[in-house]
């Protein structure tokens, strides 16, 4: 429904005190910059990563290609603090089911603390 920053934008402004969550992995290549430019507006980010330029696969970080590194830095500059959380699983044409093993989960939780850290 809001998968363009255009209509994100659109609806937080016109109604007042809005904010939005920021699915990252739901976000093409192409539209990355025009969401990190509504980091005042972002209120949690819910991280996975995939193969970019497919999206919405759910996957483990470091499994896709997405550079949560660079994401994260412009967000922090722009003085993000809300949660991250992980959202690893998903539908099953990307292999999502079952992709959400504790071994993954906790892998993925160690490598979002340490982008969150080197980001602030």
């Amino acid at each position: 429904m809001f998968g363009a920053p255009a209509q994100c934008k659109a609806l937080i402004e016109a109604v007042s005190g809005l904010n939005f969550v920021w699915d990252i992995n739901h976000t093409k290549a192409e539209h990355v910059s025009a969401f990190q430019a509504l980091t005042p507006h972002m209120n949690m980010l819910h991280v996975s990563d995939t193969p970019l330029p497919k999206v919405n696969y759910h996957w483990p970080l470091e499994r896709g290609n997405i550079n949560l590194e660079a994401y994260f830095q412009k967000i922090s500059q722009k003085n993000f603090s809300g949660p991250a959380i992980l959202e690893i699983g998903g539908q099953p044409f990307p292999g999502g089911y079952g992709q959400d093993t504790d071994e993954a989960l906790v892998n993925s939780k160690i490598h979002l603390e340490h982008i969150l850290a080197q980001a602030s």
